[in-house]
């Protein structure tokens, strides 16, 4: 029997309450939150409560401790529970900088400790399909996602929506927290095609990128006037090419093992992104963006391409579209849908490995490779180190002329999945694109990871 303790009870905490009470061999003997503990779902009678994770470690002495804090404090209490004996599942993102990435990396190798971390998206047996079903030579990947967040969702939390609190930094934005599980699904594809050769131009051409932040916009060439994009079809990043071949059908590819295949395809080469180019706006009287497109060239391996938003208009619950030689492919990877080349129909893969079940599985077998390890993160981390650093402009401010208020008070900018859709399909900025909106982008060279 496993014991597990959960440091961060409410809010996102809830959920992991209720897939432990599921989990036949593990026991959540204790929580941890300075705020009263939320009573549904109901704990145990076993279950201790603690205000104080340093006392709770110290009494309760678990074997796992799922860590659901707010991001600037994840790197302290990670170490505490390394250095106290304990295996970590560290929620998204992990943690702040390649600094602290480092840092924990070797406390890790200090302790001998393991560290998950919660990209549970990399869990997706879809994915996995993905990876081992390229589209010939990838060009280039995008990810395109429309959410809706209201006013209460920046209530929820003193830290939510904010760069400082008490004069201390802190890290929040759309691809920071909603829909970090985007940039992770994309860098990991990257990853899988290096990991696979599967890259064109080939890593040869593109080596060396020293003077990248000062080169011109790759996607200029390619964006549309300025009339284009507003007659840009919404639907059409979705569409496959149906007459490319090459690829399995998801059904035929199932006989893989998810597993190995997942650590071979996302481990096996790893991304390493060089430059950024973004343009961040908000709706909102708020610090962080809500807003947010992306462009990303790496050293090796396709440029990535990100437009996504928390003031969407219809849902689109968030597409990583791959492109090669041989057509594209789609992954929706919150459903576990998805479209290849050779099958225009989408279906949905079933199947997810739970990552603490996954955890727990390392644990007892080393041979069995955890799927989402700290390592794994490192060029997720320092795209958050390039979208939050504080010498970043200010998001941009969308105001009425721009965006409409429904009756439920949510805010939405009006053509923004037009927007949205253009962008992931021409690898173009909105700035690009003619977008009357949209401000020139920032450009700043990544840390090496």
């Amino acid at each position: 029997m496993a014991t597990v303790a959960l440091i961060g009870a409410n809010g996102h905490g809830r959920h992991h309450r209720r897939v432990l009470a599921t989990m036949p061999g593990v026991r959540l003997i204790a929580v941890a939150d300075p705020q009263p503990v939320d009573p549904d779902p109901p704990l145990a009678p076993y279950t201790g409560v603690f205000t104080d994770h340093r006392r709770l470690l110290a009494e309760a002495e678990p074997d796992v401790v799922i860590i659901c804090t707010p991001p600037h404090t994840h790197l302290p209490i990670a170490i505490e529970a390394l250095q106290a004996g304990a295996d970590v599942l560290l929620e998204k993102p992990p943690v702040q900088t390649l600094a602290e990435h480092h840092a924990l990396l070797a406390v890790l190798h200090e302790t001998g400790r393991i560290c998950q971390v919660g990209f549970q998206a990399l869990g997706s047996r879809a994915a996995t399909l993905l990876w081992d079903n390229l589209p010939g030579q990838v060009a280039t990947i995008a990810a395109a996602a429309s959410w809706q967040r209201n006013d209460a969702y920046y209530a929820r939390a003193p830290w939510a929506g904010r760069r400082r609190v008490d004069g201390r930094p802190v890290i929040d934005g759309v691809l920071v927290n909603p829909l970090a599980h985007a940039l992770m699904q994309c860098l990991a594809t990257a990853s899988a095609a290096i990991s696979h050769g599967a890259i064109t131009p080939p890593p040869a051409a593109v080596t060396a990128v020293p003077g990248a932040s000062a080169a011109a916009s790759p996607g200029a060439a390619a964006a549309a006037s300025p009339g284009a994009a507003g007659t840009a079809s919404p639907g059409a990043a979705g569409a496959a090419s149906p007459g490319a071949a090459g690829a399995a059908s998801p059904g035929a590819a199932g006989a893989a093992s998810p597993g190995a295949s997942a650590v071979a395809s996302g481990a096996g080469g790893v991304v390493e992104p060089v430059v950024l180019e973004i343009e961040r706006y908000r709706v909102r009287d708020i610090e962080a963006d809500d807003t947010t497109f992306a462009r990303i060239r790496c050293r090796t391996g396709p440029n990535l391409l990100l437009a996504v938003t928390l003031a969407g208009e219809d849902f689109i619950a968030g597409d990583i579209i791959v492109t090669g030689t041989e057509g594209r492919a789609t992954l929706e990877y919150p459903t576990d849908r998805l479209q290849l080349p050779c099958d225009p129909k989408w279906h949905t893969v079933e199947g997810r490995t739970d990552l603490l079940r996954n955890l727990l599985a390392h644990r007892a077998d080393p041979g069995v490779p955890l799927l989402a390890p700290l390592s794994r993160t490192a060029p997720f981390t320092a795209v958050l180190e390039g979208l939050t650093g504080e010498d970043l402009p200010p998001p941009t401010l969308l105001g009425p002329e721009w965006t409409d208020t429904r009756e439920d008070g949510t805010r939405v900018i009006r053509g923004i999945n037009a927007v949205i859709r253009a962008a992931a399909d021409r690898q173009a900025l909105p700035s690009e694109l003619g977008i009357p909106w949209a401000v020139p982008p920032h450009r700043r060279t990544l840390p090496t990871t």
